[in-house]
C-alpha cells in the first residue's frame, strides 16, 4: 500500500501540522537524526550531545542526556581529531553517560541511544 501525503496547508495548528507531517515519515521510514544537536526536527529515540572539550586524555568526563532510562550504545558522530571515544568503568544512568578520550580537548559529537 503506498501513502500519499496528507495536505496540510488548511491546519491553523503548526504542531498538528507537524504531528501530521512526521507521521507520514515514520510510514515512509524517513528516520532522522535532526539538522541540530537535539533539535526540534530530530525524530529518533536517542540524544546527539555535543563535547567542546572532553579535557585530558584517558580522563573520564561525564555526559548528560537525559533519557530517561540507562542507554545501551553510542555512535561517534563527529570527532575533530584522529582520537578514540571509549566508555569509562563508571555506571552510565538514567541522565549520565561516562567517556574517556585518547587525547586532550577532542572536540566530539556522540549519538547515545
Amino acid at each position: 500500500m503506498k501513502l500519499t501525503r496528507p495536505q496540510t496547508f488548511h491546519l491553523k495548528d503548526p504542531n498538528h501540522k507537524r504531528w501530521i507531517e512526521d507521521l507520514f515519515k515514520l510510514h515512509l521510514r524517513n528516520i532522522s537524526f535532526g539538522t541540530e544537536v537535539n533539535g526540534d526536527d530530530q525524530n529518533i529515540d536517542g540524544a546527539m550531545v555535543e563535547i567542546v572539550s572532553t579535557g585530558v586524555l584517558n580522563t573520564e568526563f561525564a555526559v548528560t542526556h537525559n533519557l530517561g532510562r540507562i542507554p545501551l550504545y553510542w555512535d561517534t558522530k563527529y570527532i575533530d581529531s584522529n582520537a578514540i571515544v571509549y566508555a569509562s568503568t563508571t555506571p552510565w544512568t538514567e541522565t549520565q553517560a561516562f567517556f574517556k578520550c585518547s587525547i586532550n580537548n577532542a572536540h566530539i559529537r556522540l549519538f547515545i541511544h
